[in-house]
This record gives structure tokens, C-alpha cells and sequence, in this order.
């Protein structure tokens, strides 16, 4: 066995770590009116059995404050400040979870009212180690249980202030001898070169050295080292125990466009200028997906390790790619002429869901809300939210991670309009919004298998195929594709795309989401020359078409796939007879059912639970594609006799219709659990 694969620790039920297993982002708001108020914050990572680093800041101006297990509870350092460990009585982390953890007081990290986030790094091989050791004032080395070499090494005397931190990261100096330099995390200040902060040694899989400075190693002083994995085709981590979640990176900006390949999509990214001090322009900088980190025009909220200041946006145009990310033209603090080195931790999760209800979820507007929670409460982090007025002609908003703070409209070739209410900043639903009458919502959640979601920058490629990864694990079966940047029509694929034709013509096949009309054939939407390459790993699309592959434009693709008892992508032909059962391989009935036809035009029309799936002629239809009320769309608008489709212990059953079962007429579908 490699001594790679010897690192692999497993998660419950034998599988390999995932990163869902050793990191969260997590976000709340201050519940305290007392020195004894507590609020236990559920992130699922186990810190009490395997220990672990959190990281607390309030959105607003307030320090840092970093609690590990190794050092216990209630002792905090502070990453914006020379200042040794503190343990004060109150405003802190009182208790370390199974689950999480518990914050109390009424101050720094549960003041009521305020925002906070909670960056938390679970111990693991090949992931994220601490260690606390004792100075000797001699050259020495600190034993770790890394299993892998170090990518970087953060270190803090916590006897005494006035030392600051010392960051070892194996890209600084373009990563020619790092060892031979540190940074200062609490500051903005460029790398150094100090033969006695590392003694000039390199670290290794089991041990790092510390030479004679105060910073690391003064005799009688207590420090405290977290010390971070890079993976490089090591990993040991997902279903298959072979793929990277971290990696500590260095790169050199340009000023103009860059894009930053790292192999896997990051949900956090911390970045640091090594060669530049301008306090503005060169801070630490922390990117995470649950703030909004999103496609542009540059939705980048970033805080910064080494100041007290609250949350920025703006300042950097930097945003998540399918790859890694992108630098954008003028992005000042991550890509002036200069060189800089990174952390990224990928994005989840990397186990496919068990559990239909928390994977797709449907609730009904409030009859009143308050802003900092959501409007629609699906109870899961959602990545995808659709919503809607419901009885008045109104138009489909769709907001979603990688376009976060920003509206789509199914009903529309228009570009992403700007919202600073429709946020995935909350672990429970989504859209932030004082506006509640008569609207109800659909949540999604990013699941292997199941569903996600992917922004991508058009190549304009005219010449073989263009290949973007994404994270659905499976070969996608249903992909829908809009233009963010600009104005286009919504583009779908659907494996199913003609049921009777087969393959060969739904590689050319294309319908508009926004649009009645049936199955187009177009050569090159989906490939070069009809050859597409869906796989499990990346989906393929044409040349230059602007609805999907412009030069520069920016666009958003949905992927989803069938997961077995959960969800079910498929086609039919119609037959024409009533009461005709389609088996998902469900247990129950579906909760939502979208219904297209193919053969001719017709709407995207959908039901759900929510509103109605009963074996009668009344239930409320819906149309993506359409502003009309759904009682203008009821079924029995159309069909006097029986409902357009009824439900199913196995999935739904659907009549005689036209719109979802006429003779001779091909159908697809998607049916969730």
C-alpha cells in the first residue's frame, strides 16, 4: 500500500473523508442580550471526537478570533494583531461539538443582531493539523501529524504580545526555497527572507523546524502552529479516495484576464500579494461561497486576516470558475503585476444525498418577514431557489450560488438583473426579501448524482469541442445553459431530447427554456460537429453560438441527473390513454413534476405538492415559461375530464392530454421525490 493511500482516514459507513466531513462555512446571527447567552452553531463537523480549528468573524468591524481544540475552549488568538492568547469569562466559543460548536455572549462572536462567519478546519491527514509546542531558543524541530508535507505552516507565540505571526507557504518566492522566508499574517507587508525563522530547513511529512527567533521559538514561550496539506494528485479524500480538496498555490498576476486552474472548484480561497505592501491593494483576503463569492460583474465580499474592518465587495474581481478561479480585468488586489500565493479548499459536497427533503424543498411565503432571514424556508443550504407571485400574472425569479445577489427570469432572454435581497447566505433557505404576498419558492441543493450548478466563461472556440468540468459525478442527463453577461435565450438538453430517434439526434437537439417551441436541431450548440462528450467529469459545448460559448460572455449551466429514489430525468412517447403510470423508481408519489413535449410546441409546465398533485381535475398548473397566474394555467382550463398528472407510489401517472401524453408525441420529464 502507498504511504498516500495509508493516510486515508474514513467517514461514517467506511467511505473515505469528504470535504463536507473537515470543512464548513457558516454563518449566523448574534443571539446574545447577556455574558451567559449561547448559541450552538450545527456545521456537522466533529470537533469534540476529531478536533479542529475555528475561525469567528463578525461582519461587521470587529477582530478575528481563532479557538482550537488543542488549546481548548474560551482561548482565542487573533489573526489582526500581535496579541498573545486570551481566555476572557465571556464573548467567545464556550464548548467544542460533535456538530459544531457554541458561541456566547453578547459581544464578539454572538452579538445580537450582527452577522458572523465561521470558517472551521476539522483535523485530518493530508487536510489540516495542530500543534502546540514549547520554545527552547535553540534550533529545534516540532513533530506533526500532517502525514504529508506542509503547504503551509501558521505560527503564533501565544505567551506574550507583541510577536507577531510567522506564515510559512510553499509558493512564496515563486516557491524557490520558501523555507528561506515568511510572512506575517497581521500584516500587509511583503515576504522577508530570515534565516531564523525556518532555519533556511525545509519542512517534511513528519516534522517542521524552527530556528532562534522570538516569532517561533523563544525559550520558555508557548506557540501554537496550524499547519495546512497541499494536494497535488495525492488527495485521499471523496467516494473514490483519490481526490484533492486543498491547495496551497502561487501565481503571477497580469491586469488583465487570468484564469487560475487548480483542478477542482473552491468554495474558500484565501489570497495574499507576497510582493506588495500596499495596505489597500495587498491585505490578506478571504473568499467564501456562503458570502457571496459569484460570477461577475465581480460579487466578490471579502474579509481580511489581518484588519479589524467589516466585510468589503468590490475591491477584488475575483470569482469561482469550474476550474478554479478567475481574475477578472482590473481586479486590484488579486491581480496587479505581481506575484501571490493562495489556499483553496473545494467546494461540496462530494457524497451524494440520501434524502430527497434535503436535497429539493418547497414552502409558501410568509404572511410577514424580516430582513436577515429567508423568505423561503426549505430547511438546507440551497444553491438553486425558483420563486414566484402565484396568483397574478408575475415573471419566474430564479437566483442561485454562482449568481448570487442577482435574478434570472425564465420567462426572458434578459440578462442577470442586479438584487441585493436574493442571497444564498443562509443554511435553511434562500432570498432575503420584505416582499411576501401570495409568493411561494422550489429549493435545490448541489448533490453528486442529482444537481449543480457551474459558471463558466465562453471560450468562442470555433474549431473542436469545448469541454467544462463540473461536480454532478455522473454523466449529466438534463442540462440548461443562460447567458448572465447579456441577453440570450435559455438553452436545454435533455438526454431524452427525442425519445424515438435516439442518440444520434439528440446530440444536435436544442429547445429555449423561455420559449413554447419543440425540438431544434442545430450541429454545433452541444460540440463540434454533433460530438458531444458528457461525461462524468465535463460537459461539451459547440463554437460560437452566444447563447452558450461567446468569446468573454459569462453564463451559468444547471446540470442534473437521475439519483436513484431521489430523481428521475427521462422521456416517453406518448400513447394516448388515460391513467398512464411512469415509473421513477420512487417509494412515493413526486413532489415536483416538469412535463415537455418535443414533437411540437408546448409549455414547460410543472406541478408540486405544494400547490397540488391529487387525483382530480383541479390541481394548479405552472409554466416556466410563461407570467401566467397559475389559475389561469389550473388543469381543468384545459382538461375537463381528468388531471393533466395524478400521483403515483412509484412517481405520477399522467391522462390522455395532449400537453403531456398525445398520441404519437414524444415527451421528457424531470420528477424529484
Amino acid at each position: 500500500m502507498s504511504n498516500v493511500k495509508k493516510l486515508m482516514m474514513t467517514a461514517a459507513g467506511g467511505d473515505a473523508l469528504s470535504v463536507e466531513d473537515l470543512y464548513a462555512t457558516h454563518l449566523w446571527r448574534g443571539t446574545g442580550t447577556s455574558n451567559s447567552s449561547t448559541q450552538n452553531i450545527i456545521n456537522n463537523i466533529d470537533l469534540a471526537g476529531e478536533g479542529g480549528l475555528v475561525w469567528i468573524k463578525s461582519r461587521d468591524p470587529k477582530d478575528h478570533f481563532l479557538f482550537d481544540t488543542v488549546r481548548g475552549a474560551t482561548k482565542y488568538i487573533r489573526s489582526n494583531t500581535t496579541d498573545g492568547e486570551s481566555s476572557p469569562a465571556e464573548d467567545d466559543l464556550s464548548a467544542f461539538l460533535s456538530n459544531g460548536f457554541t458561541v456566547r455572549g453578547d459581544n464578539n462572536t454572538n452579538e445580537n443582531g450582527i452577522d458572523h462567519v465561521g470558517w472551521t478546519f476539522r483535523k485530518a491527514k493530508n487536510f489540516f493539523d495542530i500543534v502546540t509546542y514549547t520554545g527552547t531558543g535553540s534550533i529545534r524541530t516540532v513533530s506533526h501529524n500532517l502525514g504529508v508535507t506542509p503547504g503551509s505552516i501558521w505560527v503564533k507565540n501565544i505567551s506574550r504580545s507583541g510577536e507577531g505571526w510567522r506564515i510559512y507557504h510553499r509558493g512564496m518566492n515563486n516557491g524557490t526555497n520558501p523555507q528561506n522566508y515568511y510572512m506575517m499574517l497581521q500584516s500587509s507587508n511583503t515576504f522577508a527572507s530570515s534565516t531564523p525563522t525556518w532555519n533556511d530547513t525545509a519542512p517534511t511529512a513528519s516534522v517542521f523546524t524552527v530556528g532562534t527567533e522570538t516569532g517561533v521559538n523563544y525559550n520558555g514561550d508557548s506557540y501554537v502552529a496550524y499547519l495546512f496539506a497541499h494536494n497535488d494528485g495525492n488527495g485521499t479524500f471523496g467516494p473514490t479516495g483519490d481526490q484533492d480538496i486543498i491547495k496551497c498555490g502561487n501565481y503571477t498576476g497580469n491586469s488583465g484576464f487570468q484564469e487560475i486552474d487548480i483542478g477542482f472548484e473552491p468554495q474558500w480561497l484565501l489570497v495574499k500579494a507576497t510582493d506588495d505592501s500596499n495596505s489597500t491593494y495587498a491585505r490578506w483576503a478571504i473568499f467564501d461561497t456562503m458570502r457571496t463569492w459569484a460570477a461577475p460583474p465581480y460579487n466578490a465580499y471579502e474579509l481580511n486576516p489581518n484588519t479589524y474592518n467589516n466585510e468589503r465587495n468590490g475591491y477584488s474581481n475575483i470569482s469561482p470558475s469550474h476550474t478554479g478561479f478567475t481574475l477578472n480585468d482590473g481586479a486590484q488586489q488579486t491581480n496587479s503585476s505581481g506575484k501571490y500565493i493562495y489556499i483553496a479548499i473545494r467546494k461540496g459536497p462530494m457524497r451524494a444525498g440520501d434524502t430527497a427533503t434535503n436535497l429539493f424543498g418547497i414552502d409558501n411565503s410568509p404572511t410577514s418577514a424580516s430582513g436577515g432571514q429567508p423568505l423561503f424556508t426549505v430547511g438546507f443550504k440551497t444553491d438553486l431557489g425558483v420563486y414566484r407571485r402565484k396568483n397574478t400574472t408575475a415573471s419566474w425569479n430564479w437566483v442561485s450560488r454562482p449568481v448570487d445577489r442577482r435574478i434570472l427570469i425564465s420567462n426572458s432572454t434578459d440578462s442577470a438583473q442586479s438584487s441585493g435581497s436574493d442571497r444564498h447566505t443562509f443554511h435553511n433557505g434562500f432570498t432575503d426579501s420584505a416582499t411576501v404576498s401570495d409568493y411561494w419558492g422550489l429549493g435545490w441543493a448541489h448533490s453528486p448524482g442529482f444537481f449543480d450548478s457551474v459558471h463558466y466563461r465562453g471560450t468562442g472556440s470555433s474549431t473542436g469541442t469545448n469541454t467544462f468540468r463540473h461536480n454532478l459525478g455522473v454523466k449529466p442527463e438534463m442540462i440548461w445553459i443562460k447567458r448572465t453577461s447579456a441577453s440570450s435565450a435559455w438553452m436545454v438538453w435533455h438526454k431524452d431530447m427525442n425519445y424515438s430517434s435516439g442518440e444520434s439526434y439528440t446530440n444536435k437537439a436544442f429547445m429555449n427554456l423561455n420559449e413554447t417551441n419543440g425540438v431544434t436541431l442545430s450541429s454545433n450548440y452541444w460540440s463540434y460537429n454533433g460530438n458531444p462528450q458528457m461525461t462524468t467529469t465535463h460537459f461539451s459545448l459547440g463554437s460560437t453560438y452566444s447563447e452558450t460559448n461567446n468569446t468573454s460572455s459569462h453564463y451559468v449551466a444547471f446540470l442534473m441527473a437521475s439519483l436513484d429514489g431521489i430523481s428521475k430525468c427521462g422521456g416517453y412517447a406518448g400513447n394516448g390513454s388515460d391513467d398512464r403510470t411512469i415509473d421513477c423508481g420512487f417509494s412515493s408519489s413526486a413532489r415536483m413534476i416538469m412535463i415537455k413535449e418535443t414533437t411540437n410546441s408546448g409549455n414547460w409546465w410543472m406541478w408540486d405538492t405544494e400547490r397540488g398533485i391529487t387525483a382530480n381535475n383541479t390541481d394548479p398548473s405552472a409554466a416556466f415559461n410563461t407570467t401566467s397566474s397559475f389559475t389561469a394555467l389550473a388543469e381543468n382550463q384545459y382538461n375537463s375530464s381528468v388531471g393533466f398528472v395524478e400521483p403515483d407510489s412509484s412517481g405520477f401517472k399522467v391522462s390522455s392530454a395532449s400537453q403531456v401524453n398525445g398520441s404519437g408525441r414524444n415527451y421528457i420529464f424531470w420528477a424529484i421525490a
